[in-house]
């Protein structure tokens, strides 16, 4: 369908024979994207496939299959990665917060995987609720389908 200057459509999103949800385009002259929220694993997580004249979108979606194939250890490994970059600094924030340390455990439980964005150049970038330890701001880890983290930080 046309919409302000756009034409959009809508994308069935279907692995191992389950229907995750359905994403919509969204394109202009240098970047386009499938946008939607898919059901990673029983986990509701927005979703962002993006492409540009050198990465299309089945680019994106084939990394986004990779990810989505071992979303378990995905999972666990970027939860981990965030516990080794920030526990020290989310302890000193529940600290003046709540008076008392966070404990690993606890950290790892109460961050939760909210959005996934495969850019057009491979790499994902994956954004994290903070359940109010740090305020209410975002955890963000992007790396690539390797696993090569590059950065851990909080936005917001």
């Amino acid at each position: 369908f046309y919409l302000g200057g756009f034409f959009m459509y809508q994308k069935e999103i279907l692995l191992n024979g389950k229907l995750l949800g359905v994403l919509n385009s969204r394109n202009d002259d240098s970047f386009s994207s499938l946008d939607g929220e898919l059901d990673l694993k029983g986990l509701k997580c927005f979703v962002s496939l993006g492409a540009n004249k050198n990465w299309s979108q089945e680019d994106s979606y084939e990394v986004f299959k990779k990810f989505y194939d071992n979303f378990n250890s995905w999972n666990e490994e970027l939860k981990t990665s965030i516990a080794n970059e920030l526990l020290e600094l989310a302890s000193s924030w529940f600290m003046e917060l709540k008076n008392r340390d966070i404990t690993r455990e606890e950290f790892l439980y109460c961050i939760q995987l909210k959005e996934v964005f495969v850019k057009p150049n491979g790499k994902l970038v994956f954004c994290f609720d903070d359940d109010d330890i740090f305020m209410g701001n975002t955890i963000i880890v992007e790396t690539d389908i390797n696993k090569t983290f590059k950065i851990v930080d909080i936005w917001g």
